[in-house]
Order: structure tokens, then sequence, then C-alpha cells
């Protein structure tokens, strides 16, 4: 998010901002691991040949990424934003060209209003408090802890909170937006679309269809929530585990995972394993190969870089 009047350049951190607000390890550790993944995919070639380094990280696959515990990450302010107390981090990337994806949280404590244009697709979980909400429309909104929110390229939204909010952002974009220059984005802007409220999204937990699967396993997933701009589709829905056989899984596409619920034991192709619990945030990039588990359950908000009903 960048507010209106600086046309999306505040979103530029220096890397010693970004270091000084505490995220620069996260961004240091992902760049790290989507370069092995980049490796894993196109491979290493060697004279004569392609290396055993090669045949081993294909069927590897590349690794998936771990943040934990993201509503204690210390967020930087967000510049520029006439007076707002607002406070923006990326956390994580989806470098997918043409069609990148960003993860991350914003803020917003009480005080002037933000003045903010889409020049992308976003969807934002509620995680703590509300947002009041305007759009180009005159359409106002309450969204509060449990909701999730839709804002459509070229939406115009005036963010305000009576205290305190937080939200967790699955942007169709890169770190540097596209900015209102953009034919594209220009024409989304004067096409003023509505922004889209899901309330209560936590009343579809248990009503996940059951995942076909070889293993056996105790797994169900919905698709409930779509962009669907064409070659750049997010699906947003929920995936829940209970405890029994584990689900083996290879990703055909980049996938954002808010851990909700109970925890996830996950093990990865590269032998990388993890316990992500209830506040974590996962990153699987396509060509994951990935083992779920659970001791009880696990429920995890994902947005898939693909359209709906694809997962089979």
């Amino acid at each position: 998010m960048v507010p209106e009047s600086q046309d999306y350049e505040s979103l530029r951190h220096s890397d010693e901002e970004v270091s000084a607000s505490g995220l620069a390890p996260w961004r240091k550790a992902g760049l790290v691991l989507l370069a092995m993944g980049f490796l894993g995919a196109a491979g290493v070639m060697s004279q004569g040949g392609t290396s055993n380094a090669t045949s081993l990280a294909t069927t590897q696959g590349p690794a998936m990424i771990h943040l934990p515990q993201i509503a204690q990450t210390k967020l930087p302010d967000l510049p520029n934003t006439m007076g707002s107390k607002s406070y923006l981090g990326d956390l994580l990337f989806s470098r997918v060209p043409g069609k990148d994806m960003t993860a991350g949280l914003y803020r917003l404590n009480k005080g002037p209003a933000l003045h903010y244009t889409y020049t992308y697709e976003e969807f934002k979980y509620i995680m703590q408090g509300e947002f009041h909400l305007t759009d180009g429309t005159g359409q106002k909104l309450v969204a509060r802890e449990g909701d999730l929110m839709y804002f459509p390229q070229g939406t115009k939204i005036i963010f305000e909170t009576p205290e305190t909010a937080l939200g967790y952002f699955m942007g169709q974009r890169q770190h540097e937006p596209l900015t209102s220059s953009d034919p594209t984005v220009a024409a989304a802007i004067a096409s003023n679309p509505k922004m889209v409220l899901f309330p209560r999204i936590w009343e579809k937990i248990g009503q996940q269809a059951k995942l076909p699967n070889a293993d056996g396993s105790n797994s169900f997933l919905t698709d409930y929530f779509f962009s669907t701009v064409p070659g750049k589709e997010m699906t947003v829905g929920f995936y829940l585990d209970q405890a029994g056989p584990a689900l083996h899984y290879t990703y055909t596409y980049e996938e954002f995972k808010y851990i909700m619920e109970g925890e996830y034991h996950i093990s990865d192709g590269t032998g990388q394993k993890v316990v992500a619990k209830k506040g974590d945030l996962m990153l699987f990039p396509k060509g994951a190969k990935i083992t779920f588990e659970t001791p009880e359950m696990g429920l995890g908000l994902f947005c898939g870089q693909r359209t709906g009903g694809t997962v089979r």
C-alpha cells in the first residue's frame, strides 16, 4: 500500500531502512531460498552435460519458506501518508514474472485517514481490530477481525480505525507496484471499482470438502474467494488437516499459507522440516514437494496463484 499523493514511490525503502525495521533477515532468507528454488527448476549445466547437482535439485524441488509469528514483526512507517499512523511491511515474495505476489502486514492506528488507490489486486484478512473503509463509489464498510476484504485494481480507498487495526495482505504485485502512469492501471482507476467484503470467513471452517488423495490423509480443502484477472488469477480458501496419514503434495503453482489454528509438521524435498503453528506464514514455490502432517489439527488460509477449482 502506498498513498495516492506519492504515486507509490514511497515503498522504495533502502536496504538500511529495511534492516532497521527488522525485516532484513526475512528478506535475506527469502531471497536465498527462492534462489535455491530457481536453481532447482533451471538446473546447473556443466561441461559435457547436466551435473549431479542439477539432477538432485530437480528431484528435490525448491525449498519452502517459513516465517514464524508474523504478527510480532516490527513494521516500518509508511511514509508520506498525509499524517496517518500507517505501518507496512512486505514479508514474502512470489516472483513469477508477470504475476508476482507479495504477502505482508498493514497496521493503522487511530488518527488521520489514509487515502489510497490500488494499482493491483489485493486480498486483506483482518487479524486485529477493525478498519472503517470508504471507496470511490461512496460505499462504506466496517471490516472486523475475521473478515476478508478484496480490493480490485483501481479501487480508491479511505482507511480509518477507531483504535487500531492489523491486516494480513496478499497482493498481486512486486515489492514496487505499478504506478498510475501504466495504461492498464489508469483504465482500472477510471472504472472506479467497488471493494468487496467477505464477513466472518471463519464461519466456513469445517465446511471444507474432502481432498481426494492416494495417501488416505484426512485432508479437506475448498476454494472460496477469487481474483479472476486473466493470467494473474488468485484463489483464497481453507485447507484443513486432521491427524492421520501424511499428505504428499507437489505444488504446480505458488501459494502463501497463513496458519490460523493448530499446527502442521511439514517437510519438503530438500529435507527441510518445520513445525508451522498458529500465526505463522508459509510460502510454497511452484514445484515444491511437500509432506503435510499434524498431531491433531491444522487449519490454513491459503492464497494460491491459480484459478479456482484446479487443485486435484
